[in-house]
This record gives C-alpha cells, sequence and structure tokens, in this order.
C-alpha cells in the first residue's frame, strides 16, 4: 500500500491491516479444518476397504439351510 499515493487516516490503516491479518488468520484455520478432513476421510476411506476385503465374517453361508 503507497500511504503517499493514498491518503488514509491511521486509524484507517490499523483498521484496514486488522482486518487483512484476520482474513488471513482465517483462511489458515480453514486450510487447516480442511486438511483435518480429507485426512479423516482417508482414514475411514481405508478402514472401509479393509472391512469390505474382510467380509468373510460367516461361519456358514446365511442363506443355506443345514
Amino acid at each position: 500500500m503507497f500511504h503517499s499515493l493514498v491518503k488514509l487516516s491511521k486509524a484507517e490503516i490499523i483498521k484496514q491491516s486488522e482486518s487483512l491479518k484476520s482474513k488471513r488468520e482465517m483462511k489458515e484455520k480453514r486450510k487447516k479444518q480442511q486438511d483435518e478432513n480429507v485426512k479423516k476421510k482417508e482414514e475411514k476411506k481405508g478402514a472401509n476397504k479393509v472391512k469390505a476385503a474382510g467380509d468373510d465374517d460367516y461361519v456358514t453361508d446365511p442363506g443355506a439351510d443345514d
């Protein structure tokens, strides 16, 4: 920001810089949350694959009559 070209009061400059800082912090927080959600989704997806592969929990076929 070129203060010589833009005439802002000190209060307006502080307000603007705080706004930018707030936006950066929010973006960082959202990115962190998104990364956590992706990680959880991948773990859940991996757990479902293991469960599907080991789906032979039945001793006998549930449809078979003995």
